[in-house]
């Protein structure tokens, strides 16, 4: 299917990694990316540090490369808490973290009203470490 993926992916790393890898792995053809603009960060804690939205994409593609070379991989930019997923009809399945699994369902509400098929939402656990799982 064509799977998306959203995020900020700014400075790559474990986490971010786990979530390109399990969305280009679950997709036989197409992965589409929502990525940040960089005007939805204007006001970000920090923004200052955040890296552009050109080398996000850069190492988002490169990571996502190494994984697989046989998927279109397309990137766009999100400007509102929906990004493709809202106008692209083909997407079939979106991969989220825990942490922002709750608001995906809005994303088939949303796509239901459009006549769009709905998306199959599969959620990653980003298993931090601790001294209790060390």
């Amino acid at each position: 299917p064509h799977v998306a993926v959203g995020g900020t992916f700014d400075h790559l790393h474990i986490g971010h990694k786990i979530l390109l890898t399990a969305t280009i792995l679950a997709a036989t053809k197409k992965l589409t990316c929502g990525l940040s603009a960089d005007a939805l960060l204007e006001k970000k804690k920090y923004k200052e540090f955040l890296e552009s939205y050109r080398v996000r994409e850069i190492n988002a593609l490169l990571f996502l490369r190494k994984v697989r070379k046989d998927i279109i991989i397309e990137f766009s930019p999100i400007a509102d808490k929906y990004g493709p997923t809202a106008v692209d009809e083909s997407i079939r399945a979106l991969v989220v973290s825990q942490e922002t699994l709750n608001g995906s369902e809005d994303l088939n509400t949303l796509r239901a009203k459009k006549g769009f098929p709905p998306m199959r939402i599969m959620a990653i656990d980003l298993v931090a470490l601790t001294e209790d799982t060390v």
